[in-house]
């Protein structure tokens, strides 16, 4: 009969995106091109879309593990 102690704590000291401090199960994450994942350069492309941003999760608002205040989308 084991316990699982499962602790709601948001690490912000070490944000997994910027690849660095990598523990163990972090590695195949922090070991990617293109750090820090957010960044997305689209070259010269253009579009008259609309810019839409998704924040997709899996699991319920009470166990999922990204806490997220707000976002800011800088256009250049």
């Amino acid at each position: 009969n084991s316990i699982i102690d499962l602790s709601q704590t948001p690490y912000t000291s070490d944000p997994l995106w910027d690849g660095q401090g990598c523990g163990s199960n972090e590695t195949a994450c922090c070991n990617v091109p293109g750090i820090p994942w957010f960044h997305r350069d689209y070259g010269s492309n253009t579009t008259t879309d609309y810019i839409e941003l998704r924040v997709c999760g899996d699991e319920g608002t009470t166990n999922e593990d990204v806490p997220v205040s707000f976002y800011d989308i800088y256009v250049k």
